[in-house]
């Protein structure tokens, strides 16, 4: 079953291998469509703010292959995350 992004922004997906029950530590950003990956990957939120760093990171990214993959390191660091719930995020809308 594919259902529909129910908001704007980046999904952000488990990383897993082959074996569907294998998502733990790792995800991935959904930057451009990707039809194809729909109804495979677990989508656990979005990207609603900082679209501009992903962008940036996308732009900067030096892939070794098909797949994505960034020599370790090369690969960009998180240093913070801001994780909303759905009501927090439209109290903080109803508020501004």
């Amino acid at each position: 079953m594919t259902i529909p992004c129910p908001t704007p922004g980046a999904p952000v997906s488990m990383a897993r291998s082959s074996d569907y029950d294998s998502a733990s530590s790792q995800f991935f950003i959904v930057h451009q469509d990707s039809v194809y990956l729909d109804g495979q990957y677990a989508v656990f939120g979005y990207v609603t703010e900082g679209m501009d760093i992903v962008d940036a990171i996308c732009e900067s990214a030096q892939p070794t292959d098909d797949n994505g993959t960034i020599e370790p390191d090369r690969q960009p660091v998180i240093t913070s995350v801001v994780i909303r719930t759905v009501e927090s995020a439209a109290e903080e809308t109803e508020a501004a």
